[in-house]
């Protein structure tokens, strides 16, 4: 090039774009959810209707719809948006080349790896009806990906509300062949007049000793006299004095809208998983007949194995039965206990519960300034990192 200002020439382009903004309103879909009722109660239908429309209002026919109903509390701590597909897929984006592949979505080799999540799923049971017991905690009341509405644009759904006491945001994403999207949302809330609830640790150990607690809500207009009561499994006892036996059932006075704290002193006797029933009736005025009912889980944990083996074994054959030498006593409490197995190729891995133990212990009895490389550092180097510990301070 004759004209190029550069010592040497070469040649040269200019670019200049500017943008266009073209509203295209056909691309938008309406959606409008209803529930049938503001407030159910536990177990009962929640019924929810939907109207999709496009820009111009006309009803949008065969558009594919995916619906779910979820705990509010959940989706306030997530941060939760409600999708937007209609601003993702028309975004404004600079001029670009990205490059895409699939390959990091596929499934791993290594199926310890592979993780799946059922949608919805916190504990178990079903929906239950007025004064069951409640048990139904799931965080997603329901989803549908596959709904599709009618030639009049419209759909609905039934379902029976959980058992949580809570308010639950219900949302909706809508598309059709024609590259068209919209969202909706709706909410429901999931309420009763007498609300029981416990109050208790996640876990606890064999031994302990606590005060089961819960808490009474009378969300009524009135002031009565409810009682409540809690059933034990065969893991736990009342305090001694009771002889094991439930304590009589307490009688409280609770007032309008006002909120009761109940306990009772339980001792731990058995380890596993512990299911117990709290449950409350009205008694005052008598034409109330107000009740709820609560499973309540926690974990009793054995405070420290019963029974510990180190097992040396060398395998020379692709399949070896690691647990032959293992005392049948320990195999038979897998019937009713938890057996942890622990595999290492090295001797160091026996330490763990002695070095977790003298890493959590409280800071003022001991020192461990060269302890932590221990670990590393190999067998021929352990013994002196523990004598350079040094005694305990104080």
């Amino acid at each position: 090039m004759t004209n190029s200002p550069r010592a040497l020439p070469e040649p040269e382009y200019a670019l200049g774009y500017c943008p266009l903004n073209v509203r295209r309103p056909e691309t938008r879909l309406d959606v409008a959810l209803t529930t049938a009722a503001p407030e159910v109660r536990p177990g009962e239908p929640v019924a929810i209707a939907a109207q999709v429309s496009d820009g111009t209002g006309a009803p949008a026919a065969d558009a594919e719809v995916t619906l779910y109903a979820v705990d509010e509390g959940v989706l306030s701590l997530m941060g939760y948006d409600v999708p937007d597909p209609a601003g993702f897929f028309h975004a404004v984006r600079p001029l670009a080349v990205w490059s895409h592949g699939t390959l990091p979505a596929l499934l791993p080799e290594d199926s310890g790896l592979w993780r799946f999540h059922n949608k919805g799923y916190l504990v178990g049971g079903g929906g239950k009806s007025r004064g069951g017991l409640r048990q139904d905690f799931r965080a997603c009341a329901f989803w549908n990906a596959t709904l599709r509405t009618d030639v009049t644009g419209r759909l609905a759904v039934e379902f029976p509300a959980p058992d949580s006491l809570t308010e639950y945001r219900v949302v909706a994403v809508a598309h059709t062949a024609k590259h068209q999207f919209g969202t909706g949302t709706a909410g429901f809330r999931v309420n009763q007049p007498l609300q029981l609830e416990p109050a208790l640790p996640a876990f606890a150990n064999l031994g302990d000793h606590l005060h089961a607690r819960a808490v009474l809500h009378n969300r009524t207009a009135q002031e009565g006299v409810i009682e409540v009561g809690l059933e034990l499994d065969d893991l736990a006892v009342f305090a001694p004095g009771t002889a094991g036996k439930a304590p009589s059932p307490r009688q409280l006075r609770v007032p309008a809208g006002g909120v009761v704290t109940v306990e009772f002193p339980v001792e731990f006797r058995r380890a596993g998983p512990a299911r117990w029933i709290w449950h409350a009736h009205w008694l005052e005025p008598a034409e109330e007949a107000f009740r709820d009912a609560v499973e309540a889980r926690l974990t009793v944990n054995d405070p420290a194995p019963l029974l510990r083996e180190v097992h040396l074994t060398r395998s020379v054959t692709s399949r070896t039965n690691l647990l032959g030498r293992a005392d049948p006593q320990l195999l038979e409490g897998a019937r009713e206990r938890e057996v942890t197995v622990r595999v290492s190729n090295t001797r160091l891995g026996e330490l763990g519960d002695a070095l977790t133990h003298l890493l959590q212990y409280p800071l003022r009895l001991r020192r461990t300034d060269h302890l932590e490389p221990a670990a590393v550092a190999g067998p021929g180097r352990l013994s002196a990192a523990l004598c350079r510990t040094g005694p305990a301070a104080g």
